[in-house]
């Protein structure tokens, strides 16, 4: 997969072998698998393992892994994921980490912006959905300044590190993201 998406002070790029070791690094602050999917145990042999199925995905079109690089980094800081690509159904779920000394300065909506213009111009889907854990308040805020609205409480949604556990569903439909860029 050789797709790049550009913004402003990020870049989306497909993942590396090369990005195992800053993935393995920023990995490691405990908020990271508390919230997401990261490989687990985390290990230089998942984290390898991770980044070739992600290129196969991608090649599939049904999962798009991205490395989150700011103009100010030399490395991977965190990932964003398009999940569950469905082109019969046209949505997909987004999922993302950002390493802790990257937050609070507009990485990440910037990098969830560049994903649903992807989304909705380049592989033309209709929604995109983005689950969260109910404790993760952060994300939740996160998804409502992008545009996401909440849909509700969804039980027993995925098994997470080993647990059924419930999400918060969030989402974005083309018509949403129109608008609000029109406000913009």
């Amino acid at each position: 997969m050789d797709l790049e998406l550009k913004g402003k002070s990020v870049i989306l790029r497909p993942l590396k072998k090369s990005d195992v070791s800053s993935i393995f690094k920023y990995t490691k602050f405990p908020d990271i698998p508390r919230y997401t999917f990261v490989p687990s145990p985390n290990t230089i042999e998942n984290i390898e393992t991770f980044i070739k199925k992600s290129h196969k995905f991608a090649r599939k079109g049904t999962i798009y892994i991205f490395g989150i690089v700011p103009d100010d980094a030399s490395e991977v800081v965190g990932t964003l994921g398009i999940h569950d690509v469905s082109v019969m159904h046209k949505k997909a779920e987004v999922g993302y980490w950002l390493a802790k000394k990257f937050r609070g300065r507009g990485i990440m909506p910037e990098a969830i912006g560049l994903a649903l213009k992807f989304c909705f111009k380049e592989l033309k889907l209709q929604r995109v959905q983005a689950p969260t854990l109910p404790e993760n308040v952060i994300s939740q805020k996160l998804l409502k300044s992008c545009g996401f609205k909440y849909e509700g409480r969804h039980r027993n949604y995925y098994r997470h590190h080993k647990r059924i556990k419930d999400a918060y569903m969030y989402a974005i439909t083309k018509d949403d993201y129109r608008s609000a860029r029109k406000k913009n």
